[in-house]
């Protein structure tokens, strides 16, 4: 696998879980403790979050003895993880476990990564919750009250989302952590945002409305930091990585007018996941002089 970076692959993942740490522990905060504080769940029930990271550890190390014969610290122990956090504390095991067997399946057909698994089956798998299970991303207190937060409470992550994506402050802390510890692609969760941000400003602006969410979307950050940055689906020249990411944010702002602030972006990053060997190779200069 080539990484665009002097460290060795064992540290870069390292450093994901590292970063993973804060939004685990505010998600069993959201999605249990304050839940259990209101006597809706049991004690145990607090960690129940945590099956789904114990699922994706155990599909990653079915999916490395496949790969290797024996267990190592790889790239695609990260994909497994933020796997296990972007779906709803709601979401059924089993049509969790069947996401994660097809994970490795995708891993194990598709050796070349030709497209972002991760996004591809977090679509295919909502669509199936959804229309089976009548999906929500609100937890049962959500769901049961009504509450009214101030904006610094929405930013620290009292909202409806998957249940380790809603904190836009500790997202922002991970992903400064990752550029600082150089083992992420940092252009691309960066600009793709900030070209998010200005596009979605210039349509509310256009509408003459105002949507303090859409604009500090924590899913959509998320989402850029540790799906779309993906070291195997995207360039690894800067200038291209300026190019995707102003696809992305673009990309993002018409998905998720179209569907949701949930699915949009992994829709856009799906797709951009199957075009970045063009872009990686597209001659702009040549282009405009045409």
């Amino acid at each position: 696998m080539y990484i665009h970076t002097k460290k060795k692959e064992a540290f870069i993942v390292i450093d994901y879980l590292i970063a993973f740490i804060p939004l685990i522990i505010y998600g069993i905060y959201k999605n249990g403790y304050l839940i259990y504080q209101k006597g809706l769940i049991d004690f145990f029930s607090i960690f129940k979050p945590l099956i789904f990271i114990g699922i994706s550890l155990i599909g990653y190390t079915i999916y490395i003895y496949l790969k290797e014969k024996r267990f190592k610290l790889n790239y695609e122990l990260i994909n497994y993880l933020v796997f296990s956090l972007i779906f709803s504390s709601n979401t059924n095991y089993l049509i969790y476990t069947i996401g994660i067997i097809l994970l490795i399946i995708l891993n194990l057909v598709f050796k070349d990564s030709k497209f972002n698994e991760v996004a591809l089956l977090k679509i295919l798998l909502v669509g199936l919750l959804i229309a089976k299970f009548n999906y929500t991303y609100a937890n049962i207190l959500e769901a049961n009250y009504s509450y009214s937060y101030n904006y610094w409470d929405l930013l620290m992550g009292h909202q409806i989302g998957a249940w380790a994506t809603t904190s836009f402050v500790l997202i922002l802390i991970s992903l400064i952590f990752l550029i600082y510890q150089k083992s992420i692609k940092g252009i691309i969760p960066v600009f793709s945002y900030l070209f998010y941000f200005i596009f979605t400003a210039l349509y509310l602006l256009i509408s003459q409305k105002f949507n303090f969410y859409l604009l500090f979307n924590p899913n959509i950050l998320f989402a850029f930091v540790f799906v779309a940055s993906n070291y195997f689906h995207t360039p690894n020249a800067r200038k291209y990585q300026f190019l995707y990411s102003l696809f992305l944010g673009i990309l993002t702002v018409i998905f998720t007018n179209i569907l949701n602030y949930n699915e949009g972006v992994f829709l856009a990053i799906f797709l951009l996941s199957i075009l970045n060997r063009g872009l990686s190779t597209w001659n702009l200069k040549k282009y405009l002089k045409k």
